[in-house]
């Protein structure tokens, strides 16, 4: 085992220092300047341009001849997701016409179910062929094409779908240049080319017009400033893309260039992926399956919105990803960030990371939506099912939010770096202080876990505490909530219904004179 992690780090060593020596050219002077080359030069390539091609065309013919039962799969893969698109895209036509959520799902997501399940099993090519060779690669990224815009043809404006099949074009001859990279002279020339066009697309596609073909909830919202920030950045890009191809800084002109076409490519496709993912969700959540869910008839529209909210959040991260690993820097990237997160930082004993930090808040966060999570589900299906006493769900509900939170805040701890035996001093230290300091405190919190469990006072009972009368509205961990009959709301410590007398007008009977 030894032997074997020792030839691993050999490895990605090695990989980390061919990388680096890749970024390193990126700056080197590695072709000729335009008006450096001749006319000869450029005759004298084009038999080499049909050599490159058929010699790709010979190692894909190989890698499938030895690799059909990956290709088997990936077409499997292809397949399942076009027959759950199409029973989504019959879910959706069968859709009660009174049902508003379902029927305000993007129905243009559903129209062209083939050609979004090709996109699907055609963006699981890295994963479904690690080793294949890029023309291969590049093969299956051009059938994809077609798809593509079929599936964008029902997304986007009418009038900017012509700015989409411009890049459709230029993605396809930017492939057409990574099959013929080999051939020095005439792949730079078609390099110069390829820069020129982009940028020509870029500034048409910046104009304010294109921008004004979206709906204005489009127009308004954030996601219209990423896409012109975004198309400003490549422009940027692009224009110093074709200064280094004039020059004969080829692979920095190559570098600009995929980040521009791959960058515009991957972020159109993952509006395709966003439209189609959250229009699964709209009909999943509509679907008879979970029909008899009581939280998704009252509270449908939250719950989508949260789920399409993490759909897009996914997409995002991801496509940050895709762009650091375009340049070149995603594992570098990563190393750093790994590096600042545990950097070990105290004094003494103690020792913190910002990552322990990171992580104890996000143990919290997490803890406290959870806790809501569940006393949400509890009060939404399990309380209008079972039949409990008055004043028992609310107590079971806040019981288990309670207890979620504190088991969360543990978590929390170890994840900062706390030892147990460590934090069980600590504990002990501040049992002391708080029994000096805070004995209020935790007298009014141990008398609302005695409400919750004993129920002398329930969410509901209209109650009278010397001269304040009213209905108990909320019992919480230090007080509680009394809404007298003028709709004023009174906040009283939960000390105060444990050691004083109180009147409970309907602790056994509601009703009353």
């Amino acid at each position: 085992i030894n032997a074997q992690a020792r030839t691993i780090d050999v490895a990605m060593a090695r990989i980390v220092e061919a990388q680096d020596a890749v970024r390193a050219e990126l700056f080197v002077r590695n072709g000729a300047a335009v008006w450096e080359i001749q006319r000869g030069d450029l005759e004298g390539d084009l038999p080499l341009v049909g050599e490159a091609l058929n010699a790709g065309i010979s190692r894909s013919r190989r890698y499938v001849e030895t690799n059909a039962g990956r290709l088997l799969g990936q077409l499997l893969l292809i397949a399942a997701f076009w027959f759950a698109l199409y029973r989504a895209r019959q879910a959706f036509e069968g859709a009660s016409e009174e049902d508003p959520i379902t029927r305000s799902a993007n129905a243009a997501a559903f129209a062209h179910p083939a050609a979004a399940a090709w996109l699907v099993g055609i963006g699981a090519t890295r994963a479904i062929h690690p080793e294949a060779p890029p023309t291969f690669a590049n093969l299956l990224v051009l059938t994809a094409l077609v798809p593509w815009l079929l599936v964008l043809h029902s997304m986007l404006p009418q009038a900017f779908y012509r700015h989409i099949l411009a890049l459709a074009g230029l993605a396809a001859l930017l492939i057409f240049y990574t099959w013929t990279s080999g051939v020095e002279v005439f792949s730079q020339f078609l390099l110069l080319m390829l820069v020129a066009l982009t940028l020509v697309w870029l500034l048409l596609l910046r104009r304010p017009s294109r921008l004004a073909e979206f709906p204005p909830s489009f127009r308004e919202g954030p996601a219209a400033r990423f896409l012109a920030g975004w198309l400003r950045i490549t422009t940027y890009i692009v224009a110093f893309a074709l200064l280094a191809a004039l020059v004969g800084y080829r692979a920095l002109a190559e570098m600009g260039m995929r980040v521009a076409l791959g960058g515009n490519f991957a972020l159109f496709s993952f509006v395709a992926a966003a439209g189609i993912l959250e229009a699964l969700l709209t009909v999943g959540l509509g679907g008879s399956a979970l029909s008899s869910l009581r939280m998704l008839h009252t509270r449908r529209r939250l719950v989508l919105g949260v789920l399409s909210r993490a759909v897009r959040l996914v997409l995002a991260v991801t496509f940050v990803f895709a762009m650091l690993s375009v340049v070149g820097v995603a594992e570098p990237f990563v190393r750093l960030i790994v590096g600042i997160l545990t950097a070990q930082i105290g004094y003494g004993t103690v020792q913190l990371s910002l990552g322990g930090v990171l992580a104890f808040v996000a143990t919290l966060w997490v803890s406290l939506k959870l806790g809501r999570l569940v006393t949400f589900v509890f009060d939404a299906e399990v309380v209008p099912r079972v039949r409990m006493a008055p004043g028992v769900p609310y107590a079971i509900g806040t019981f288990a939010r309670y207890l979620i939170i504190v088991f969360g805040f543990v978590i929390a701890i170890a994840m900062l770096g706390f030892q147990m035996d460590r934090l069980a001093l600590v504990v002990s230290a501040l049992g002391v202080g708080i029994g000096f300091g805070l004995q209020n405190v935790v007298n009014n919190f141990v008398s609302g876990v005695i409400m919750l469990f004993e129920r002398p006072i329930r969410v509901g009972d209209r109650v009278q505490l010397d001269d304040l009368v009213g209905e108990v509205t909320s019992i919480g961990i230090r007080a509680s909530i009394i809404r007298t009959f003028d709709g004023l709301d009174a906040i009283v410590p939960n000390a105060e219904f444990i050691s004083t007398r109180v009147i409970n007008w309907t602790l056994t009977d509601y009703k009353r004179r």
